[in-house]
């Protein structure tokens, strides 16, 4: 039975603009999370439109006995696809698409629909968490993606048996990517907010590189990709072995202490110098490499941005060149961003011992001559990162604008070091100019020697533009995100500390500093103490980041 509701909450779009909602929408959203069958999900709307005459369709849902539960999806489809359309108006998009993520939400108001789940409701609870991302609400997305994780488990979608058995292999396949697309979406949310994951690695097999238009609805085993055409979950697929690396990065780099009081805050980064963790970051870059070397050649980013929006109304071929772009990317601002968590450690110990591993010749030690060069090549990733950002920032093609605001903070962040270790000044010129080598060193160039010693080789020229594209992006989205605001406004913060001749030592009180608390929108601190807890999931991964990046122990905070 359809809940008693306002009449207007049944009303659907005209034809021709639903389609375009519904195009838009796959193109765009599923081709990133896979979560709806596009041909099972248009046959079902066109059997809710044949149901009857009119626009008004509550009646005819009832009449024909049609599921609320089908028609929430519905209006979270329109929800996302109208954030894309090219025949609304910008300035209505948001609007336009709360209308109908509002109208789901009123369709689904009683609990009830949680006592017995199916896929439907999976699939709405993660269409409402990718929704949730692109809004104000952080914390009810953490808490919607929760949920539908625990209505996965209750149908069995975590066991891999349950796939396996399946008749038909459209709902074996589906069944597996909605699965795989809570894993993700897990370990994405728990890399933003600095939080325990629920999920670890998936025994669930990952998807087969099939289309949704030549998934079979029968009991026979199915049908194949066709060969020579590129799968669209190609991406998806890669992403579920990136984000497996990611779980091995936040478990080891960044862990969490099972302790009470400990579990309450967030993780802190592991400076520990000691040479497991520099094992383990170079285990763990080297999967990352190979990663990367195996990444498709049609999921590989391209420079020339495309900001045509259009595409939603193009043929078969233009849709495919579109999603393509979109997921490569995608992708490579994930893979960046998790090389940018796994080496900055290494960039952190770096700027604390870097004057205390100076030995009597003037000479670095490996030790640290290794972490210099890990250093840079994170300092070179945040700048990769800002800048792969930047040139698609007026793009349909990228990612959403919750992680691009997210991957800016935390790429400026990094980018913030450098100038910090600057204030330090380099080393004397007597030490710039030994009067041995050691046997290590000898086969180095001339000038390697002499530039190791400044990590400020990442030169202010470099700083000031790849700064320039950060303070780009999160004003170009200041309009379309209030923590977009909030992120430049800590980072301007943070860089007046970094700049000024008053740089407070550690354990200084935050009122001896020219800049006071009062300017971050985050939670008042004293010293190293934090006196206040974390209030909302947005400031939940400002503090995650700056505690990470230990501004504490480096006088800023």
């Amino acid at each position: 039975m359809l809940p008693n509701l306002d009449p207007d909450v049944f009303i659907l779009p005209d034809s021709s603009t639903a389609g375009n909602y519904i195009d838009a929408y796959f193109i765009f959203a599923n081709s990133v999370y896979p979560v709806v069958h596009k041909h099972t999900f248009i046959n079902c709307y066109h059997d809710l439109l044949d149901s009857g005459t009119g626009r008004d369709v509550g009646k005819r849902m009832e009449h024909h006995k049609a599921r609320p539960t089908f028609l929430a999806l519905v209006n979270l489809v329109f929800a996302m696809g109208c954030q894309f359309s090219t025949i609304i108006d910008p300035s209505r998009r948001s609007k336009l698409s709360d209308k109908f993520y509002q109208r789901s939400r009123s369709l689904l108001a009683s609990d009830s629909f949680l006592d017995n789940p199916t896929i439907e409701v999976v699939q709405i609870l993660l269409l409402t968490t990718i929704y949730l991302q692109s809004t104000q609400h952080a914390g009810r997305c953490w808490n919607t993606l929760g949920a539908a994780i625990r209505a996965a488990q209750a149908i069995g979608l975590h066991l891999e048996q349950r796939h396996a058995t399946c008749m038909r292999q459209l709902d074996r396949e589906l069944g597996r990517r909605i699965w795989h697309s809570c894993v993700v979406l897990d370990k994405m949310q728990s890399m933003t907010f600095g939080r325990p994951a629920m999920l670890g690695k998936s025994k669930v097999e990952s998807p087969q590189l099939i289309d949704d238009k030549y998934l079979q609805n029968t009991s026979t085993d199915g049908s194949l990709q066709p060969p020579g055409v590129e799968s669209q979950l190609a991406f998806f697929t890669q992403c579920i072995k990136l984000f497996d690396i990611l779980s091995d990065v936040l478990s080891t780099i960044y862990p969490y202490d099972d302790d009470d009081t400990a579990s309450q805050n967030p993780p802190r980064t592991r400076i520990t110098g000691g040479s497991q963790q520099f094992q383990d970051i170079m285990r763990l870059s080297a999967e990352l490499d190979r990663f990367e070397n195996g990444i498709p050649h049609f999921l590989r980013p391209i420079n020339s941005p495309n900001t045509d929006m259009s595409v939603a109304n193009d043929n078969e071929a233009s849709r495919r060149t579109a999603i393509f772009s979109l997921q490569a990317n995608v992708l490579n601002c994930r893979c960046l961003y998790i090389r940018l968590i796994l080496l900055r450690p290494l960039l952190l110990h770096t700027c604390f011992i870097r004057t205390e591993q100076i030995n009597d010749n003037g000479l670095p030690s490996l030790e640290l001559y290794m972490f210099h060069r890990a250093s840079m090549i994170c300092l070179n990733t945040a700048v990769s990162l800002l800048s792969s950002i930047h040139t698609h920032m007026h793009s349909a093609l990228r990612n959403s604008v919750w992680h691009t605001v997210y991957f800016t903070f935390s790429a400026a962040t990094v980018l913030l070091v450098s100038q910090i270790q600057q204030l330090r000044g380099p080393p004397s010129q007597q030490q710039l100019q030994p009067s041995t080598t050691p046997y290590w060193a000898s086969s180095l160039p001339k000038d390697g020697l002499e530039t190791f010693h400044h990590i400020d080789i990442f030169s202010q020229a470099a700083f000031e533009d790849a700064w320039s594209k950060a303070v780009d992006i999160l004003n170009y989205h200041t309009d379309r995100a209030r923590w977009a605001g909030r992120a430049l406004q800590v980072l301007e913060a943070l860089r007046l500390r970094a700049m000024s001749p008053r740089v407070a030592p550690s354990g200084s009180k935050c009122q001896d500093l020219e800049v006071s608390h009062s300017t971050l929108p985050f939670p008042q601190m004293e010293g190293d103490v934090i006196t206040a807890s974390v209030e909302t999931a947005t400031d939940s991964w400002f503090l995650e980041h700056i505690i990470n990046l230990d501004f504490f122990e480096m006088g800023l905070l």
